[in-house]
């Protein structure tokens, strides 16, 4: 089986897997936090400066923040950029959240303003972080876990 077939369904079981965490800790890490984009991230970048890299964005829960997925990105090939995004609205102190959400009548409703609101930010980052460091535009995964990985098939669906 091809190297990148591979990989390919190695990034998709590590989707699977995430659905099925409770929790992800965070860990302390000496990557690199930008701020000067639509969204905070911090990015894990490739070992290769020669060529362009493929990329793994990864989205935070509901409460959590960009240190959360970050230290996932440790079991993605050292080729490959790793970028970690901080959902824009704040709840608390490293908390934060990409869209509201509410029980309303015993079903769960969404801030469907607030989630449009993210993935436009989400699209924009993605345009901001390709023209800023060298990325396969080929190859662009973004996965999430519970509210983030909401956003991720949101993202997709949507482009």
């Amino acid at each position: 089986m091809d190297s990148k077939i591979k990989f390919h369904n190695l990034v998709l079981l590590f989707i699977f897997q995430l659905c099925l965490i409770d929790s992800c800790e965070a860990q302390n890490n000496n990557y690199i936090m930008e701020s000067d984009t639509s969204l905070h991230y911090i990015i894990r970048a490739s070992k290769n400066q020669t060529e362009k890299s493929p990329v793994l964005i990864l989205l935070h829960g509901y409460s959590s923040n960009e240190d959360d997925l970050f230290p996932l990105g440790e079991k993605v090939p050292d080729d490959w950029i790793v970028v970690s995004v901080r959902g824009p609205y704040k709840l608390n102190d490293n908390s934060y959240r990409w869209y509201d959400v509410k029980i309303v009548n015993g079903k769960i409703a969404i801030n469907i303003k607030e989630e449009e609101k993210s993935r436009k930010k989400l699209k924009q980052l993605i345009t901001e972080i390709s023209k800023k460091y060298n990325i396969d535009s080929e190859t662009i995964i973004v996965a999430g876990f519970s509210q983030g990985a909401n956003m991720a098939q949101s993202l997709g669906l949507s482009e």
